[in-house]
């Protein structure tokens, strides 16, 4: 029942809430419309402990079902579709609808899928500019509405909130960032079940180069801290930290639309990676 839900909970950097690739785009300008448009996949393998299942023939001569360590798939497709408006020149408002869908497959075991969607309200305060000191830059987000992880799929109200700090440096034509964010969850019931999500920790370093101005290649390193997941007290998963490599390039593909591909690639932990794709669109108001 919980299986896709566990490793989802495992692999949590995928939902992560992470600012735009280039520098330009962090905040939408005074009285400006921005449509922000993202997909992205993520393919991991991992080994985990199954129990092997017996029919009921087989349970009524044989001892109880063994478990066996055996390689387990997982893919997670997430669209994000977002408005954020520039309210002044140092503060953003924001809609996001997020809507994500998990498939897991394992031997000896059924395939299970897991969907859920969330719409959050947020918004980013430019706190100083890059001047004498680095640029610094706020942001929180908080999921007003969300369909339960488990299967019943009621709404739940205030289940996530994310924090972000973010600071750069420009040096043209290299930007140089630092992006540190904490992700905190309330717990979701079913019946007699309580599933409380593993907070989390990111701190993430980035160089952007502006190869023309058209062209931006972007790298950066990641490293996260998950807690364990919880299902009714019962931790299901151990604390985990992940290190990922980021690689990404921006197009501008006319004045007012952007287009950036990335891939992260996870360094430690199981294997997997991430593609993702967004597009940036600025309404002339």
């Amino acid at each position: 029942m919980f299986a896709t839900l566990l490793y989802s909970a495992a692999h949590s950097y995928t939902a992560y809430a992470q600012a735009p690739l280039n520098i330009d785009a962090l905040m939408a300008a005074r009285s400006e419309l921005t449509l922000q448009v993202g997909y992205s996949f993520l393919a991991a393998s991992d080994d985990v402990l199954v129990p092997l299942s017996l029919t009921t023939q087989e349970s009524a001569v044989r001892p109880p079902p063994v478990q066996a360590i055996v390689e387990q798939d997982t893919e997670t497709g997430q669209w994000v579709s977002g408005l954020r408006y520039g309210a002044t020149s140092d503060l953003e408002l924001r809609s996001t609808i997020r809507q994500r869908e998990s498939r897991t497959r394992s031997p000896y075991q059924s395939s299970s899928t897991r969907r859920s969607t969330a719409l959050s309200m947020g918004g980013s305060w430019q706190v100083s500019r890059d001047q004498r000191t680095p640029a610094l830059l706020l942001s929180l987000d908080v999921d007003i509405a969300a369909r339960s992880p488990l299967q019943d799929s009621e709404l739940g109200y205030g289940k996530a909130m994310r924090l972000n700090a973010l600071t750069y440096r420009s040096l043209d034509p290299v930007v140089l960032s630092l992006q540190v964010g904490m992700e905190y969850f309330s717990s979701w019931r079913y019946e007699k079940v309580e599933y409380q999500p593993g907070d989390s920790a990111v701190a993430k370093a980035q160089v952007s180069f502006a190869v023309n101005p058209e062209v931006t290649l972007i790298s950066g390193l990641g490293v996260q801290r998950i807690e364990p997941s919880e299902i009714s007290g019962s931790e299901v998963y151990e604390s985990a930290t992940r290190i990922n490599l980021t690689m990404a390039a921006g197009v501008a593909i006319s004045r007012r639309s952007s287009l950036f591909l990335g891939a992260d690639i996870i360094g430690s932990g199981p294997n997997a990676a991430t593609i993702n794709l967004e597009w940036l669109y600025q309404f002339e108001l």
